[in-house]
Formats: C-alpha cells, sequence, structure tokens
C-alpha cells in the first residue's frame, strides 16, 4: 500500500499547479519566473515568499518554510497528511487508492474497518465487569468512556477480527492492527484496555492499549502508518474542538486527558508518545488564546518542557498566551486530580508561569550569570534560540530582556562584545547579576 500510495501522490503533485494552490490563499505577484506575496508563516511587511512554478516549490527567505503544495495545504490550514492529500486529489478529480485495483478507496475501507474494530471493542467493554470496575477505580466515568470510545480487546472482538481478516487481512496490517506470522495474522492488540485515536474530524485512525495484566509493555500503541502519523495528532483534539473553547491544556498521556475530562476539566489533549511537536502547535494553534503545559514536576517533567518549549519556540506567535504549570513532584496530572480534586487543580493552574519566564529561568540556573563566564554563556545560549524564532517583534523584546539579565545595554553589545565586559567593573557585575538569579530563582 505505501507503494501505491507512493505513486499516487506524485500523480497528484503532477497534475496540481502550486501557484493556484497557494493563491487560493495567499496574494501573490508574479516576479520574475517567479512568484511573490507576504508568508502566511510568519509577519512580515516585505514579501520573503517565494512560488517556483518550474519546481512546484515553495520557499520563505524569512522563516525558511519550505515545500510542495502538498507540504503548504497541511500547513496551513492545520490538516493531517491523509487530509491534505485527499483535499488536493479532490482538486485534480482523483480519489486515493486501496490496495485493490478496482476497490473502493482507503476512506471507505480502512476507516470503515478501525469504525469496526472500535465498536466491537466498545461492546465487550460492556461485558467485562473487571475491566469497568478499573475504569470505575481509575475515576474515568461512563460519559467520558463514551465520548473517547474506550473499549476492551475481549472475546467479540477476537471473532470480528478473525471473520475481518479472511476478507481484509492486508487492510488491517496496513492499518497496524494485525500482525502477520508464519500461520496466518495475529491481532496486535489483545486483552486490552484500548483508547481509539482520532483525527481532527473524528475518524478513528490508530489505537493505544493499556495491559491490564502482567503482560508487557504497559502500553502499546499503533505504529504509524498511511493514516496514523503521530506527529500530527493530539489525543482528545477532535472532543476539544466541539468545546469551542479558546483554552487548553497539553498535557503527556491518555489517562491524564480521561481524568481532567471526568473531573469537569474537558479542555485538555495530548501527545501520542512523542514530544509536542510545531506541528502539534499549528494544529491547535487556530482553535485557542491560551495554552497551558501541564507536566509531571519531577525532572522528567521539566525536561519534556523544555524540550516542547525549544521546539515551539520558532513559531510562537504573541498574541497567544502560553504557559507552563508544573505539579508537585510525586504527581502527573491524573494522579493530581484524583487525590486533590477539580478546585484544587484549578488553584494550582493559578501559579503556571509565562513560557519566557520558564525560559528565562530554566537558561539561568544552566548557566548562572553571576560572573562573566556565565554571562557570557547565558547570553550566548538564549540568542542562540531567540535567533530561531520568526516573528520579529517577539524576538526584539526578548533579546532585550535577556541582555539586561546579563546586565549589558544594547549599546555594550553590538559588533565589539569584548568591550562589554571591559566597560563593566567586577562588582557591578557581580551585583547585578545576583539580583537578576535571585528574582528569577525565587519565584
Amino acid at each position: 500500500m505505501a507503494t501505491d500510495l507512493t505513486a499516487f501522490i506524485k500523480t497528484v503533485l503532477a497534475q496540481i499547479d502550486i501557484v493556484s494552490v497557494i493563491q487560493s490563499q495567499v496574494s501573490l505577484k508574479k516576479a520574475g519566473n517567479n512568484y511573490q506575496g507576504l508568508c502566511p508563516f510568519h509577519h512580515e511587511k516585505s514579501p520573503s515568499f517565494s512560488v517556483n512554478p518550474t519546481k512546484q516549490f515553495f520557499y520563505c527567505f524569512g522563516c525558511h518554510a519550505s515545500g510542495d503544495a502538498l507540504s503548504f495545504v497541511m500547513r496551513h490550514e492545520n490538516l493531517a497528511f491523509m487530509e491534505a492529500l485527499e483535499k488536493l486529489a479532490k482538486q485534480v478529480g482523483l480519489s486515493i487508492p486501496s490496495n485493490q485495483q478496482s476497490g473502493p478507496s482507503i476512506d471507505r475501507i480502512i476507516y470503515q474497518l478501525m469504525r469496526d474494530m472500535t465498536i466491537s471493542c466498545r461492546e465487550d467493554l460492556n461485558d467485562a465487569d473487571q475491566v469497568k470496575q478499573y475504569l470505575k477505580t481509575r475515576g474515568i466515568s461512563i460519559d467520558t468512556q463514551r465520548k473517547f470510545h474506550i473499549g476492551y480487546c475481549g472475546a467479540k472482538y477476537q471473532t470480528w477480527f478473525r471473520d475481518t481478516c479472511n476478507r481484509h487481512a492486508r487492510q488491517l496490517t496496513d492499518a497496524g492492527v494485525a500482525l502477520k506470522n508464519q500461520t496466518g495474522y495475529k491481532p496486535k492488540f489483545k486483552q486490552r484496555l484500548m483508547f481509539p485515536i482520532q483525527d481532527s474530524k473524528g475518524k478513528v485512525i490508530g489505537y493505544g492499549g493499556r495491559s491490564l495484566t502482567d503482560q508487557p509493555p504497559k502500553y502499546l500503541n499503533s505504529p504509524e502508518s498511511d493514516i496514523f502519523k503521530k506527529r500530527y495528532i493530539l489525543y482528545g483534539l477532535y472532543q476539544f474542538r466541539a468545546l469551542k473553547k479558546e483554552h487548553v491544556y497539553v498535557v503527556e498521556g491518555y489517562m491524564d486527558v480521561l481524568s481532567l475530562h471526568s473531573k469537569g476539566i474537558e479542555n485538555a489533549v495530548a501527545c501520542l508518545g512523542t514530544a509536542f511537536t510545531t506541528h502539534h502547535w499549528h494544529l491547535i494553534k487556530r482553535f485557542v488564546r491560551r495554552v497551558t503545559f501541564c507536566f509531571d514536576g519531577d525532572r522528567a517533567g521539566q525536561a519534556a518542557a523544555w524540550k516542547s518549549l525549544t521546539a515551539i519556540l520558532p513559531v510562537i506567535d504573541p498574541v497567544i498566551e502560553i504557559k507552563f504549570l508544573f505539579l508537585p513532584e510525586e504527581h502527573d496530572p491524573d494522579s493530581y486530580i484524583q487525590a486533590h480534586g477539580l478546585q484544587s487543580f484549578h488553584d494550582l493552574s493559578k501559579t503556571s508561569i509565562p513560557w519566557t519566564d520558564f525560559f528565562q529561568e530554566t537558561l539561568a540556573q544552566k548557566h548562572t550569570p553571576n560572573d562573566i563566564a556565565g554571562r557570557a554563556a547565558f547570553l550566548q545560549t538564549a540568542q542562540a534560540l531567540i535567533d530561531t524564532m520568526e516573528n520579529i517583534h517577539l524576538k526584539t523584546v526578548m533579546t532585550t530582556s535577556v541582555r539586561e539579565i546579563a546586565g549589558l545595554t544594547d549599546e555594550q553589545v553590538d559588533t565589539k562584545p569584548q568591550m562589554a565586559v571591559r566597560n563593566d567593573t567586577k562588582n557591578s557585575i557581580h551585583q547585578h547579576a545576583r539580583a537578576a538569579v535571585a528574582q528569577l530563582i525565587k519565584k
């Protein structure tokens, strides 16, 4: 299927005119052999966005965004890979192919199979008293179970799998829910609590399965496939969109989303065993005005938070409020809200810090600017990260801020960085740096 799909993508891109695709969203003017316009991916006043009709490629000299027509549609419209491909295919009168030459499209086969699998697992859950008791113990409400289509791989699922394999074994394998062995096919998921993963339109595209026994691994996830790309998916996004809220919590796992939802915090989404990426950011930002990253309070949580911030730093938009909420070291969002309740979580949320504070505090802890070497390391590391930012206004403000923390003025940081050290006295260096660090660490 992957080979067929690759050939199909080439066919679509060969028939699509990238200028027409982009011009429907961006005002372009002819400039020599190319077309130019204001980049839709970052704020600018002078056009740096170029479209090459010969190579069918776009490139921005400001933020370095680039790609073909498919890449543009995915990024500009925040669509998943298959959604963008389907949209472009329809424009040239094509349908996404299936494995069978004369069969229906992927949309009508694999998506339908995933839907049927979800239904069979939900039916198994209705008959699994021990599993329902487990969910009750974990505080997952009946309403949440229904909204997220939680299920269980039991007897009915096994029967469904055997029957379906007789007709669609290859599609099940391509979808990542069947494994081929020497004797035939076996299910990837067996006797597991099932978390269906939906795309932004609600279609089931993959699963997470939790073991309720000693069967390893604890969590088993669908592999990446033509319809399932983890870097483009946020668990719970489909349910969040229906709320039409402007604030979202970004957490780390399925159970965090489900526990928060069950306790009344329905505006939560999670990454799928991967770090938060720019793709996730482009996916979520069109729906919200405020984002709160909520991570565990331990060292791993701090590391995950920093990795998420540096990943989205180039594409941060100052009009969207971004904060970081760190829980007590022994808790994750699931355990905290179960132990302390809704009001306590709301109270704790008020202690979340702006991303700018988290950025500066983290760097100040890594490179304490209380001597010349520390100030230089702090400024160098901070400036390297700030230079990746696309928004020129945010870049300017952040540059000024880190220079102040390092005890420097704009006049001191120019083409002669050695003069910044020479013009300061040793006492003023220590006094300002200690005050800045103390103010940061005290928070």
